[in-house]
């Protein structure tokens, strides 16, 4: 909670016994302790305080900020029942209270696809000057997923997620490249920014940037050789990505197909799980294809030599190999 604190004990105590009326009716008393006890205690009944919505409006509007903030966490523990909230909620993203503009935008993410009328607004408080507003703005719209792009006509949400690519909280950076991909081919404006986040110091920001461009599907040279070149991570779940991101993707088999197969050649402790991938990938990649040439019968002399191998490998090998042949 904010510098006030959490209201006094007793009447913590004391609004956990009150039915829902005298609760919302506490919503206007004098004392904001108990007003903002009172908005606590109908946030933790949850949806069982559906008829509260109006009174938890209003006090979105208190002078104390505990009950602002406190009024913020109900109504996303309403979810979708607290819908005529959304405009209330988009105001309160600009509260003077950093808690409050962080607690508006987690309640309007657990609200979900009726607050998609708020993606601008959390949009802009990806700039926040605050860490943690920043955070719950890209969890809000992480949840909205491919709302975030089609909630408002003419809205192009790439570039303000494009530029938290480089904010400094990593589970910013995550989110950010997680709702790209969820965007699909409205993601393309940020490819350029995925590329450089292939680069990112975190390993869960460069898996979600790979996966993201696994999504998004860019068909230029310059974007598949930078995930060629990722194969060679440090990180075993980022190489899985790749590969399987190669796999979906399906163009530039020059490029993408000597690296995947030698991905599934790939010897050593704990490559497993990326040798699988590969293999995956490259039956993927050749599903569609009408006409085989040499790529894909490089393809299949590497597959059915790991078919043949007792590891877990040989069975996505002989998965592939049915995809291709078929």
């Amino acid at each position: 909670m904010l510098a006030g604190g959490a209201p006094a004990e007793d009447k913590k105590e004391s609004a956990s016994n009150k039915p829902i009326s005298q609760l919302i009716k506490d919503l206007e008393d004098k004392d904001s302790d108990v007003r903002a006890a009172s908005a606590e205690a109908l946030g933790k009944l949850g949806k069982d305080a559906k008829e509260a919505v109006p009174g938890l409006i209003k006090a979105l509007k208190d002078d104390d900020d505990d009950v602002r903030d406190y009024a913020a966490e109900a109504l996303g523990r309403l979810g979708a029942a607290a819908v005529e909230a959304v405009p209330a909620l988009t105001e309160a993203l600009k509260d003077k209270a950093t808690e409050v503009r962080a607690t508006a935008a987690t309640s309007l993410g657990q609200i979900d696809e009726p607050a998609a009328p708020a993606v601008s607004g959390l949009l802009a408080l990806l700039a926040d000057m605050d860490d943690d507003v920043r955070e719950a703005a890209a969890e809000a719209l992480y949840n909205l997923g491919p709302l975030t792009q089609k909630a408002v006509p003419g809205l192009n949400a790439a570039p303000a997620l494009a530029k938290a690519l480089e904010d400094s909280n990593p589970i910013v950076r995550e989110l950010a490249a997680e709702t790209l991909g969820d965007l699909g081919e409205e993601g393309k404006p940020a490819v350029s920014a995925l590329l450089k986040a292939l680069k990112d110091s975190d390993k869960d920001v460069r898996v979600a940037v790979v996966e993201a461009l696994g999504l998004i599907k860019p068909k230029s040279e310059k974007a598949i050789q930078a995930l060629v070149d990722a194969r060679k991570d440090d990180s075993h779940a980022v190489r899985c990505a790749v590969a399987e991101a190669l796999g979906e993707n399906g163009s530039h088999g020059k490029i993408a197909v000597p690296a995947l197969i030698e991905m599934v050649k790939e010897k050593g402790k704990g490559l497993g799980r990326v040798r699988y991938a590969a293999a995956e990938a490259l039956g993927n990649f050749f599903e569609s294809k009408e006409k085989p040439g040499a790529q894909q019968k490089a393809a299949v002399e590497a597959l059915e030599s790991a078919a043949k191998e007792s590891a877990k490998v040989a069975e996505a090998a002989r998965k592939a190999l049915e995809k291709i042949k078929k």
